[in-house]
């Protein structure tokens, strides 16, 4: 038989990456020495979910003269499901398989160019620690009275998920919590927080920028802590697994009668899109927490967890309180969005007429609205005069 010395699939992009329902195009390329029978080269487009787990419970159990203590599981099982999303055949030289007609290649290098559709709901790409979905392109060249020759080639999808259409992908993040400490007598302490995002919605490579206000009327140090978390959720039957993975955190503390404010940025890393695009066996969210804790005794703690969009078309008007210092779409150029899709209009903040940003429009707290009208205030049984946090002004 002749000997096949060449048999590839080359992507016009050369990092293998399309939009759902775009096209991938390319080209394959054969080289053989010698005439070549073959009932034809087809092209399978194939796309696949797949998600893999080990449960079972866990036990102590003592061994060895030593009697040294160590977990082991017990009633293990393996959880999985599989989602096929695409299995779709072209033939590019040549007739079918159940074809009885045969046709001879010639010597030398041939190309096959080949423009195929890719289905418009496929999730993106996305390799997780227990699953996956992943694309790629599978050529056979079949030859008369041989086996076959198979040739692969891996690809990238990238779902279309438009922040424009999410309604809540522009609403801003506006919270606010007071939490009074008291032991009983006296007037109570409190501490509180003002917290906000300009908007919900980003692309990769866009910053969130946060603003974030504590004041500590107490004698105790407060720890404040800030957390990007992608959440990916693997479904199986009637069983889910849930990962949380850390993409950002950043902490700091407050001490007695002391205020801060902190406008700490997160770079958007390279994500998937929030939900993945649609996948059953794969669920991916995002959120931002916020939580605040005391170290007094009693003292009630304040968490915040609201859901960050991630998109892969950005939100085309911005109306940002806070400036969005990096735009990488629109650093990048029209060329990087898909065709006839605009430019994001990107606005500055908005500013009072003194010239400063004017990021927070809040009501007054309860203490600055009277509720709490004393400079004293109680904590372990034992009233103290109450001390102004030095830069108070930051409301």
């Amino acid at each position: 038989m002749a000997r096949v010395q060449c048999f590839a699939i080359l992507t016009n992009d050369p990092r293998s990456v399309c939009w759902a329902g775009g096209l991938l195009d390319g080209k394959v390329t054969l080289d053989i020495t010698a005439p070549l029978p073959v009932r034809g080269v087809r092209m399978t487009f194939l796309g696949e979910g797949r998600v893999e787990w080990t449960e079972g419970h866990a036990v102590n159990q003592t061994t060895g003269a030593m009697k040294q203590s160590q977990k082991i599981f017990k009633n293990l099982r393996t959880i999985h499901e599989t989602e096929t999303y695409s299995k779709t055949t072209t033939i590019l030289y040549g007739a079918d398989p159940e074809s009885t007609y045969n046709y001879v290649l010639p010597a030398g290098n041939h190309t096959m160019p080949f423009e195929l559709p890719v289905p418009s709901d496929l999730p993106s790409s996305f390799e997780g620690t227990h699953g996956y979905v992943r694309y790629w392109l599978e050529c056979i060249l079949d030859v008369v009275g041989h086996p076959e020759h198979t040739t692969k080639k891996a690809f990238t999808v990238i779902s279309k998920y438009n922040l424009n259409t999410d309604p809540v992908a522009s609403k801003e993040i506006k919270r606010r919590q007071e939490v009074n400490v008291c032991c009983g007598c006296g007037s109570p302490g409190f501490f509180d927080i003002r917290y906000y995002v300009s908007r919900r919605g980003y692309m990769p490579g866009e910053k969130m920028v946060i603003d974030i206000r504590v004041r500590n009327y107490t004698n105790n140090l407060l720890h404040l802590k800030l957390r990007f978390i992608m959440s990916t959720i693997y479904h199986a039957k009637s069983k889910s697994l849930k990962i949380d993975k850390r993409l950002h955190e950043g902490e700091k503390q407050i001490q007695s009668a002391g205020s801060l404010k902190w406008d700490p940025e997160i770079a958007t890393p390279p994500l998937p899109p929030t939900g993945l695009g649609g996948s059953r066996v794969i669920d991916i969210r995002y959120w931002l927490e916020v939580e605040l804790t005391s170290t007094a005794y009693f003292a009630d703690s304040i968490h915040f967890a609201d859901e960050i969009k991630i998109g892969t078309l950005p939100l085309t008007n911005i109306s940002s309180a806070l400036p969005i210092t990096d735009q990488p779409y629109a650093r990048a150029g029209r060329h990087l969005l898909p065709i006839g899709y605009p430019m994001p209009e990107i606005r500055g903040p908005a500013t009072t007429p003194n010239g400063h940003i004017d990021a927070i429009n809040w009501p007054p707290s309860d203490a600055e609205s009277g509720a709490v009208a004393t400079r004293f205030h109680a904590y372990n049984g034992h009233v103290q005069q109450r001390s102004t946090p030095s830069n108070s002004s930051i409301w």
